[in-house]
């Protein structure tokens, strides 16, 4: 049986990017989306849109009339997965055709629905309120930071989920939206992309410090309190536990946001250097939920995979998958890592 999504957030808080990293999840490991959206919305035309620069067609634009059931047949032959964006427009008896899919195929093929809680007024939007009622799942999309306040950061999730493209968002929102001076760090482990995040949905921004694993972090102390408000780091698995330990002390001392980006797990499951202690020091510990298995089910195991196709279970514990490497990473679900383990942890 299928299931139903409503994630949900603010305004300017990376719904429509979310949604468009999700989709190219999807399109990545050949599956066949389906983009709808209301036409209330005529912001962007028949495009979804986001302000960092990201834009999708849409398959399909509705009026409140619409009735979903003249797709039904269509979609269960054709399409693997569909994302409605700014779904709080929706009628209720349209958010009603779209739980009544999901549970009446024998495919599986889930439905994200992205959109607001309320309205300027707080009021509920009616395509909301029968969401949240109908949802099987309901995650919120939160790309806000807390400012002047102690909080260390930790944005987590698999490979391939959007988490430096999240963090290139939340950067833009902070700086535009907020009107704060942010810094961004990588590790220097890290050597794809060079001084440079990069995304695979395009994006990509110059860092302001490639921190070596000999760098120590409490020298920029002074430097990063004058003149910043907000630090960023990206692929922070890598970080040293003295490094992370360094970050927290920062954000107690100065009341400063440090916002860290990374994955939880390596290949053989088992935490990178940095992880663990981001997961002991955090005082915010939020997962980025994005990615799919080949098989349908949410991806949370960081698989590698040499050249050939072949899931390797050994090898060193830290390859970067740059040009020059011979191993490639895929996000899959915790079933798909067990049937290949074959009982290797006992």
């Amino acid at each position: 049986m299928s299931k139903l999504y409503f994630r949900y957030g603010t305004e300017n808080c990376g719904k429509s990017a979310a949604l468009m990293f999700s989709a190219y999840n999807y399109k990545e490991i050949k599956k066949r989306v389906f983009l709808i959206k209301p036409f209330d919305n005529s912001k962007y035309g028949d495009k979804i849109s986001s302000k960092i620069g990201l834009e999708s067609k849409v398959s399909l634009l509705v009026s409140d009339n619409y009735n979903f059931s003249n797709c039904f047949r269509y979609w269960e032959e054709n399409i693997d997965c569909i994302f409605v964006d700014d779904a709080h427009l929706l009628t209720p008896s349209q958010v009603e055709d779209l739980w009544y899919f999901s549970k009446n195929i024998e495919v599986n093929i889930p439905i994200f629905c992205y959109g607001l809680r309320t309205d300027s007024n707080n009021c509920p939007f009616p395509g909301s309120v029968r969401l949240f009622e109908l949802a099987d799942v309901r995650e919120e999309v939160n790309s806000s930071i807390l400012y002047d306040t102690a909080n260390l950061y930790f944005r987590y999730g698999t490979m391939n989920c959007g988490k430096s493209a999240f963090l290139m968002f939340t950067a833009f929102h902070c700086e535009n939206d907020d009107n704060k001076n942010v810094y961004i760090i990588k590790p220097g482990v890290d050597s794809k992309g060079g001084e440079k995040i990069v995304s695979r949905v395009g994006l990509e921004r110059k860092v302001d410090l490639v921190l070596p694993d000999t760098g120590v972090v409490s020298d920029y102390y002074d430097y990063w309190n004058n003149n910043y408000d907000c630090l960023f780091v990206d692929e922070a698995q890598f970080l040293t536990p003295q490094q992370v330990q360094d970050f927290y002390y920062f954000t107690e001392m100065y009341h400063k946001p440090v916002v860290c980006y990374g994955l939880a797990t390596q290949f053989d499951s088992r935490f990178f250097r940095g992880t663990g202690e981001l997961f002991n020091r955090a005082t915010i510990i939020e997962k980025i939920s994005s990615t799919i298995c080949s098989c349908g089910e949410e991806a949370n195991v960081n698989a590698r995979y040499n050249k050939n196709g072949v899931m390797v279970l050994t090898g060193d514990r830290i390859v970067i998958d740059d040009e020059n490497s011979n191993v490639e990473y895929r996000a899959i679900c915790g079933k798909c890592y067990s049937k290949k383990m074959k009982g290797r942890f006992r």
